[in-house]
């Protein structure tokens, strides 16, 4: 069992790469022999077959010298279950990963892709017990470490700062079907819908413009 895989399930991309298996943090980068991108939405209708189909094409030889493979995913999870409940930027729902352990006879750890990040850059860079890591992509994710622990949750998602509520009027829906939260606002995706909302929207008797109007003329004027 001499290989690694780590796969990375965004919203927008896929990213899978390849490595030796290696128990020193500091060499972890020297352990990586291939990477590999795809656009998630390759995985649209039957996820698990798709999936497998990858890992089996691009492990090739590899492919019964695996000590496990450990997905970092978007979206709503429940790691009793190995599941990824909701990925609000793809077509994945309810996604058991059981079937994809079964069928490569491989162990799989399932981890949201914020609490990796965090973990990676707690154990590689940063040389701090407490950190806050803020992921900004096609959503917004994060991870926390308080004294040398991972904060988790009870499923895995106490660190959805995505999710937090920055607009108390909900102007804006989230892909995930709340309204107001931060995501909604300035990730990937939602910075186009705030922009095509203001420009809907647009009043030039709003506050806004008076004050990026005064700050334009009064340097001019003196």
């Amino acid at each position: 069992m001499d290989y690694v895989i780590g796969i990375d399930l965004g919203g927008t991309w896929l990213r899978i790469a390849i490595a030796k298996k290696n128990n020193d943090f500091k060499k972890i980068k020297e352990s990586i022999l291939e990477t590999y991108v795809f656009p998630t939405n390759i995985l649209n209708n039957n996820p698990i077959e798709k999936l497998e189909n990858i890992i089996r094409e691009i492990a090739k030889d590899k492919i019964n010298d695996i000590y496990c493979i450990c997905i970092a995913a978007a979206g709503k999870l429940d790691l009793k279950k190995s599941k990824i409940v909701f990925s609000p930027h793809s077509s994945i729902r309810n996604l058991l990963l059981s079937p994809l352990e079964e069928n490569l006879k491989v162990p799989i750890k399932l981890i949201n892709d914020g609490v990796a990040g965090v973990l990676a850059e707690w154990k590689l860079c940063i040389k701090n017990d407490n950190v806050v890591y803020i992921a900004i992509g096609t959503g917004i994710g994060g991870g926390i470490v308080v004294d040398g622990h991972l904060l988790i949750g009870k499923e895995g998602n106490a660190h959805e700062f995505g999710h937090m509520i920055i607009d108390i009027n909900g102007l804006m829906e989230c892909k995930c079907g709340g309204k107001g939260h931060w995501e909604a606002y300035t990730s990937g995706s939602g910075l186009p819908n705030l922009c095509k909302f203001l420009a809907k929207n647009y009043n030039e008797e709003t506050l806004l413009l008076k004050k990026v109007i005064n700050i334009c003329l009064i340097p001019k004027l003196l």
